[in-house]
C-alpha cells in the first residue's frame, strides 16, 4: 500500500514547482526535511535546496523503486510539505484518516527549532551530513 508523501519545492523565481515522492517514507519526510534544512545551506536557492533535501529523503537508496521527482501533486499522498525558499517559510498537512487536513506554517529557523533534538540525536550519531561534505 505505501506510506505516500510529497516534497513541493516552489520555484524561487515564480516558474512553477518540482514535486519530490516518496513511495514509502511519508512518516519520516518532516524529519528527512529538518535534516536538510539544518545544514543550512542554499536556502534561499529553490534548485540547490531541492536537491539537499531530495538526497536526504533518499539516503544511500539509488535503486529504481520508492522515490521520484514530478511537475504535479500526486492525489493519493497521506503528507505534503511545501517549500517557499523565497520567503524561507515551510508548510504542511498530513491526512489522517477520518479527519480533514490542516495546513502548519513556520519559517525555515523555527521548523528546524522545533526538530532540534532530533536533529542533534542525529549529530551524535554522525548521520546529519553527506559523506564528502563539508
Amino acid at each position: 500500500m505505501g506510506c505516500r508523501g510529497q516534497v513541493k519545492i516552489k520555484d524561487d523565481c515564480g516558474n512553477g514547482s518540482v514535486y519530490l515522492y516518496t513511495h514509502w517514507g511519508a512518516e519520516e519526510l518532516k524529519e528527512d526535511v529538518a535534516l536538510a534544512l539544518a545544514r543550512g545551506k542554499r536556502w534561499g536557492e529553490s534548485d540547490y535546496l531541492a536537491r539537499i533535501i531530495f538526497d536526504q529523503m533518499k539516503g544511500n537508496d539509488f535503486g529504481h523503486l520508492s522515490f521520484g521527482i514530478s511537475t504535479s501533486e500526486c492525489r493519493d499522498i497521506e503528507q505534503l510539505i511545501t517549500i517557499d525558499c523565497e520567503n524561507k517559510q515551510i508548510s504542511w498537512w498530513e491526512n489522517k484518516w477520518g479527519e480533514d487536513p490542516s495546513w502548519e506554517c513556520c519559517s525555515f529557523e523555527e521548523y528546524v527549532e522545533q526538530h532540534q533534538a532530533f536533529i542533534d540525536e542525529c549529530i551524535a550519531k554522525n548521520e546529519l551530513f553527506i559523506k564528502g561534505e563539508e
